[in-house]
């Protein structure tokens, strides 16, 4: 075993996380409380380099600025590290040594599909219903399926309606029947509505809002909705209570002023075109889903940028991201899924979210694009299993770069900044505390482990020693303090008064004035197993440990 210098170590534990893999790397989420013997619990200090062996009979390595549990391959990652599978378990299964269930990624029970139709965004004009919006009063239609009383123009047949021309304080109501197909043509129209949505589906099997090629059209609503008693929708500048498609090769500018921007119950699909969104509440929801093949979308949301938020059936309350650009700045999340969120290559994607920048309550897999994010909680969270098989993904900001209770990296490029895990795969309900000092290193706290593994949380620059021999993550202690010092931050001199100068040739740790390793004060000065720090790093296949001095003060037992 070797001990690198401390300028070395600190070079080692910049905040940032550069994984280039081709390899298959394996993280398995445990309850701090339940971590077996083949486990490694580590609190990182520092840095987000991300390291790893081979997941058969190895472990994974995780340096970050906080914490991270890895399991050997005799837990519940052995049978994915055989065989290379991408579900590593079934939602119910067990493992014997942990406790940890396992969820997984099973995509039958999605329908990720896109219709011809919902790809083909022609039309025959000659034969299309024609409305022409107007300011001053009714609009003027030509054609059947359709009849305007005031401002209002109600489409109660399946067709095809091309509207044009703009209406201050009006409405497209489509009240057609459950099976009806409609396809709304936006051919330079312009509508705003104070109270109501500016395009409301009411009743239709399916309506695909089509932009007209080189065209500019904009969809507003007001504050002054009017709701029956009880009900708290429609609530959407354009609102639908059944599949919606935005398709074509035109611009639409949607504004939600009293809630959301584009809402639907079933499922929200976007095949082309450029769509720009401003809300207040949350920019584009598909209850059911949302589905991106292409175009280009431009979320500015005070809520979530894209959601499906349906929680009572499994199959549904998924994201899908096929392609296209997709730019989001919001207010809570970015992406949030309920179920299962994916992103495929050829998408780009650029998130600036006060959350987390792309969610899934379920399941999250990365099989391509590339992704921007800057996020004030987690980058990338998959609640259960978080599957990462390529494409390139560049965190300049986050708490918590990758979460999820079992994660896995197979492929790709990934540039992470986080200012607490760089990976955290920890069981639900378990979490580090962290809270970063002047001198970028951080403090935590976490939950007693098992094996009572006891240490303190890692100052930037500050190192003792862990063995890993046994498997079992040795903690290391702070030295010896007069009554009321707390750590200087630095490291400890060595014998002539000066800083370390190189590498320690003998492959120990710098002794102590004394030529003694730092002394244990037994002072309460214990974090455990989820609060302890340590910079695990493979060198000649040999697992060497880092264990720092706690900055800031003596800490308690976590909790």
């Amino acid at each position: 075993m070797k001990f690198k210098d401390i300028e070395t170590m600190r070079r080692e534990t910049e905040n940032t996380m550069k994984i280039q893999m081709s390899n298959r790397w394996h993280v398995v989420r445990q309850a701090l409380t339940k971590v077996s013997t083949a486990a490694v619990a580590v609190m990182l200090a520092g840095t987000c380099l991300v390291g790893a062996v081979g997941c058969s009979g190895g472990q994974v390595q995780s340096v970050g600025a906080s914490s991270a549990v890895a399991a050997s391959a005799d837990t519940a990652s052995s049978e994915a590290a055989s065989t290379g599978a991408s579900t590593t378990a079934t939602s119910d299964a067990t493992t014997a040594d942990t406790g940890i269930v396992v969820a997984s990624i099973d995509e039958s029970l999605y329908d990720l599909a896109y219709t011809d139709r919902d790809k083909d965004a022609s039309y025959d004009e000659s034969s299309a219903t024609k409305i022409q919006l107007s300011a001053a009063g009714a609009a003027t239609v030509e054609g059947a399926g359709a009849q305007s009383d005031g401002t209002t123009t109600t489409i109660s047949e399946a067709g095809v309606y091309v509207i044009s021309g703009s209406v201050d304080d009006g409405q497209i109501l489509v009240n057609a029947p459950e099976d009806a197909k409609v396809q709304i043509v936006l051919n330079g129209a312009s509508i705003t509505n104070a109270d109501g949505p500016g395009i409301y589906v009411q009743q239709a099997d399916k309506c695909f809002v089509t932009l007209a090629d080189g065209t500019t059209n904009t969809v507003s609503d007001g504050t002054g909705y009017v709701l029956a008693e009880g009900e708290t929708e429609p609530d959407a500048a354009i609102y639908a209570s059944c599949d919606l498609v935005v398709q074509g090769a035109g611009t639409l500018t949607v504004n939600g002023t009293y809630n959301d921007a584009v809402k639907t119950k079933d499922d929200l699909i976007v095949t082309n075109g450029t769509v720009n969104v401003t809300s207040v509440g949350d920019g584009l929801v598909g209850k059911d889903s949302v589905k991106v093949l292409a175009g280009t979308l431009n979320v500015d949301a005070q809520g979530d940028g894209l959601k499906a938020s349906k929680d009572d059936s499994q199959n549904k309350g998924f994201i899908t991201i096929d392609g296209g650009t997709i730019t989001v700045k919001a207010g809570d999340k970015g992406l949030s899924a309920e179920t299962y969120l994916r992103v495929e290559d050829g998408a780009v994607l650029n998130i600036t979210a006060t959350d987390d920048a792309i969610h899934s309550d379920g399941c999250l897999r990365l099989d391509g694009g590339t992704i921007t994010i800057e996020a004030g909680d987690d980058a990338v969270h998959g609640e259960y299993v978080l599957e990462a098989n390529g494409g390139t993904v560049n965190v300049t900001k986050s708490v918590e770069a990758f979460e999820g209770q079992e994660i896995t990296f197979n492929d790709g490029t990934f540039n992470l900044v986080a200012s607490d895990d760089g990976l955290n795969a920890a069981t639900a309900g378990t979490s580090s505390t962290t809270t970063a000092n002047a001198a970028g290193g951080m403090e935590a706290q976490g939950a007693q482990g098992s094996q009572g593994a006891q240490g303190q949380a890692a100052a930037a620059g500050d190192a003792a020693t862990a063995s890993d021999a046994s498997g079992d993550a040795a903690m290391g202690t702070a030295p010896d303090m007069t009554s009321g010092q707390a750590p200087t931050g630095q490291p400890p001199a060595m014998p002539n008064g000066e800083a370390p100068s190189g590498q320690a040739s003998t492959g120990q740790p710098p002794a102590m004035p004394n030529g003694q390793a730092p002394a244990a004060d037994g002072a309460g000065d214990q974090a455990t197993s989820g609060g302890s720090a340590s910079n695990m790093q493979q060198d000649s296949g040999n697992t060497q440990n880092a264990q720092g001095n706690r900055r800031g003060g003596m800490g308690g037992m976590g909790g």
